[in-house]
């Protein structure tokens, strides 16, 4: 009887985990892109701009700039001239040894989050790996 309440507790608190998990990395990665890009922006900006009250409205305000500055990014490589100088940057990458291994990882990554194919995982499997006792998700 306490062993399945003990294995009960363990089970919910792993089910807690995994659900949380995701939303507490969403939620880190989205402050430290806003702070990480909002940083790069207000370098330009006096000081007392950006210590006083008014200091979250010019990080929103860098975030906007940052925003329409990758829209115009975007728009540039739609077109067929930017489709060209992103396939010369992407392969020049590609080439480097060190960066291609993050760059090549990262834009694969990107690319199967974002593409939207329904085929793209067809299940979520658990498997023991590296030692029994020990799961790791997989995606077929």
């Amino acid at each position: 009887m306490a062993k399945t309440f003990i294995k009960s507790i363990r089970n919910n608190i792993l089910v807690g985990l995994i659900l949380v998990t995701p939303i507490v990395i969403t939620a880190f990665v989205v402050n430290w892109l806003f702070t990480f890009i909002t940083n790069r922006v207000l370098v330009f900006l006096p000081r007392h701009l950006k210590e006083g009250d008014q200091a979250i409205l010019w990080r929103l305000a860098s975030l906007v700039l940052v925003l329409v500055i990758m829209f115009l990014v975007g728009v540039l490589v739609r077109n067929i001239l930017g489709k060209r100088l992103y396939q010369v940057g992407d392969r020049l990458l590609a080439r480097i040894p060190v960066v291609n291994r993050v760059y090549v990882g990262t834009r694969q990554v990107i690319e199967a989050l974002f593409q939207q194919r329904q085929t793209l995982f067809q299940e979520v499997v658990l498997l023991q790996y590296p030692r029994p006792g020990v799961f790791a998700v997989g995606f077929v």
